[in-house]
């Protein structure tokens, strides 16, 4: 449903105009103006699949991992060293020989924004969902928090 509400909004604007928006939403409407610039470009929003999966499972896969320096068997960890709204960067590190092992963001970033540093696409694709959803940031920050995701901060909503 919500694909199809993002193509159907995505077709109008490919001909060039936004669907009318009452006053009361008029930041939510600039914030779709700026979307319209990257959008006209960038399909990664539509193509990519996501879901939400509970750190605890990841670190249940990884744990059954050697440690390709020291190749113990106590496993692998991983810690989440930096959060940025919904994406995370994850470093897996050797619970032995506390080796960073790889480090890893949760989202790609948008590479055709012009924004420096550029937007996470999980970031992009919640506020665009929010919006299209008629939420704002607060109510889209209370829809995560019931999830017990992190949520976006209203500044970078």
């Amino acid at each position: 449903m919500l694909q199809e509400t993002f193509l159907a909004f995505r077709s109008h604007l490919f001909l060039g105009h936004l669907p009318k928006l009452s006053p009361a939403l008029f930041r939510s409407q600039k914030k779709l103006r700026l979307f319209q610039e990257h959008l006209r470009e960038d399909i990664a929003i539509v193509s990519q699949t996501r879901t939400i999966v509970e750190i605890q499972q990841i670190r249940n896969i990884v744990a059954k991992l050697r440690c390709p320096e020291c190749h113990s068997e106590r496993g692998l960890l991983v810690n989440i060293s930096k959060q940025y709204g919904l994406a995370l960067k994850l470093d897996v590190v050797c619970d032995e020989c506390q080796t960073t092992v790889t480090s890893q963001y949760t989202s790609s970033r948008n590479t055709l924004s012009s924004n420096i540093p550029q937007p996470f696409v999980a970031n992009e694709a919640c506020v665009l969902a929010s919006l299209l959803a008629g939420m704002g940031a607060y109510n889209s920050r209370n829809f995560c928090e019931y999830l017990d995701l992190p949520g976006l901060h209203h500044k970078t909503f």
